[in-house]
């Protein structure tokens, strides 16, 4: 039932890509991704000589895009806006919060549960792409510096994977679906406005911020195969792509919803293949077409950190710090 869904899903979200697309130049390149989690893992694991939150996501950023003398700056909003000079960012999306009794927060009373979803926000934007798209993450008003990178080299099957420098999440921490992201963020969130900035009698805002990262070199996208229904059962079938010259064929149709494979289209016109091999051209008038929903590329997927459990409360705050 679950993988029943999860095709049905994916077949939503492909249908839907026509009328929402989205720019598949965001992938980023295997290549350019490992050379930033070969370090985050690394620095994740340094000890004493790990760098703190900014420095490892100014490094990162850097070897990410392959560009050492990338100046960047001393605050997650500042480096980003710098980036996006550089048009290796995108402006962020802003999420909120309620509070336990469902109020927005606004600085004053202790968030508890998001307004938006990350997970459903980046997963929204990736309709269509297969690969690594890849956000920078702030929250808390700026107190701590992430990168999430989200992984569809199989689009009905999404990750999501945390970097930054706690050895506990090894500098590339997996989170399979939404309520463990969604979950973390808001855990994380909350323990922090509580305990120490609380406190401190310090008020931030607890907005979280989220920044879309472009790549300078995009990754190529594989080429989607197509499947074609039928609108009208008795939609004319024909030997070539034109009305002239060739008469219809006569195709018993197998049921009203018997899907074809598309193997090229000419002007208005489809070459399809049923599943016996029979070969025949339609107009594009009598037919509704779509990304086939079982089809999956071959990608190459970055491999995962060994799984640790992630630090408490206190353990984070000992990291966390404001430029």
């Amino acid at each position: 039932m679950t993988r029943m869904l999860s095709t049905l899903a994916a077949l939503i979200l492909f249908a839907g890509s026509a009328a929402y697309a989205q720019d598949t130049s965001q992938a980023f390149r295997t290549e350019d991704l490992e050379r930033a989690k070969t370090f985050w893992v690394e620095n994740a694991s340094a000890g004493a000589d790990t760098l703190d939150c900014l420095e490892t996501l100014n490094k990162a950023m850097k070897l990410l895009y392959a560009d050492p003398e990338m100046r960047l700056s001393s605050t997650v909003d500042k480096t980003m806006s710098r980036m996006k000079a550089l048009g290796r960012a995108e402006d962020p999306i802003v999420f909120g919060f309620y509070d336990e009794q469902g109020r927005k927060t606004y600085g004053v009373t202790a968030p508890k549960t998001l307004r938006e979803s990350v997970w459903d926000t980046m997963v929204a934007r990736a309709q269509g792409v297969f690969g690594y798209t890849m956000y920078g993450f702030s929250p808390l008003d700026g107190n701590h510096s992430v990168v999430l990178t989200l992984d569809t080299t199989d689009p009905r099957s999404p990750k999501v994977y945390w970097s930054d420098q706690w050895s506990t999440k090894g500098g590339w921490k997996l989170y399979a679906d939404k309520e463990a992201l969604d979950g973390e963020i808001e855990r994380l969130t909350s323990s922090w406005w509580r305990s120490k900035l609380a406190s401190l009698e310090i008020k931030f805002r607890s907005d979280a911020k989220l920044y879309p990262l472009v790549p300078t070199n995009p990754a190529p996208q594989p080429e989607i195969p197509q499947i074609a229904t039928l609108r009208v059962p008795r939609w004319n079938l024909r030997t070539q792509p034109s009305t002239q010259g060739n008469r219809p064929v006569e195709l018993a149709l197998r049921g009203r919803n018997e899907t074809f494979k598309v193997l090229s289209k000419r002007g208005v016109w489809y070459q399809l293949e049923r599943a016996d091999g029979t070969q025949v051209w339609a107009h594009e008038r009598g037919l509704s077409v779509r990304p086939d929903p079982d089809w999956s590329p071959v990608l190459e997927a970055a491999d995962e950190a060994p799984a640790e459990d992630n630090a408490g409360a206190a353990d984070a705050l000992r990291v966390v710090r404001r430029p």
